[in-house]
């Protein structure tokens, strides 16, 4: 198996709020609460909480074990905003500097993710010892080899059959995620019970519903791209 390099420019993103901010300009005027009586309640130093809110001091496991029961919220939530700060200052300190470091990515042989019209492929090895590979949007789409790189020569001969045969009945060929325009808008139908939980939730946090929805979706799914 050989190695592939990818370098991969990005479109710079605004830093996300950090959660001290949606403390101090959210979550404790809706409650009518000053710094003092809420680092009481809290069992913090007055001092702890005034960092936290300035963003000097970060949201640790216990802290968000404190918040998650002061504001009713998943703990978890409070780790995840302060996570996706970190991560997010962190990228724009370093700049063109991790824009510099390749992307090594293993990959079989010649192929790579435009020779199969942009799904992802996804290679294992089977008990027996042969390589499976297969379309990770289109499971049925697989093929088995002695090697990865035999195992996507056949994947690949056997997706262009699969092409022809879509072609000659007339019929659509299937599309990669990866290839189509979204909107970023979508309608889903929920449990009434998980909608009013949300909106809490998202009350609680000085958040909108559909910030905190979009926020849970993304840490819940695979990183665009990738």
């Amino acid at each position: 198996m050989t190695t592939n390099e990818y370098l991969v420019t990005e479109r710079p993103r605004r830093i996300p709020t950090y959660p001290g901010l949606i403390l101090k300009e959210d979550v404790l005027p809706n409650l009518g609460l000053s710094i003092t009586t809420a680092a009481k309640e809290l069992g913090v130093s007055r001092q702890t909480l005034h960092r936290i809110l300035k963003g000097s001091h970060p949201i640790t496991s216990s802290m968000a074990l404190r918040l998650g029961r002061f504001c009713d919220t998943d703990p978890a939530l409070w780790l995840r905003l302060q996570q996706a700060f970190d991560l997010k200052k962190a990228e724009v300190e370093l700049g063109d500097e991790l824009k510099k470091i390749p992307i090594h990515v293993s990959r079989a042989s010649r192929y790579s993710k435009d020779d199969f019209d942009g799904f992802s492929i996804e290679l294992s090895k089977e008990e027996d010892g042969d390589w499976l590979a297969l379309f990770e949007e289109l499971p049925n789409v697989s093929a088995f080899g002695e090697s990865p790189e035999s195992a996507l020569h056949e994947l690949h001969e056997a997706w262009e059959g699969i092409k022809e045969s879509y072609l000659k009945h007339n019929e659509p060929v299937p599309v990669a995620p990866s290839k189509k325009d979204y909107s970023g808008q979508f309608n889903v139908r929920i449990d009434k019970r998980i909608h009013r939980a949300l909106a809490i939730e998202a009350a609680q946090a000085g958040i909108s519903l559909n910030t905190l929805v979009a926020q849970k979706l993304s840490q819940s799914v695979k990183s665009p791209g990738k």
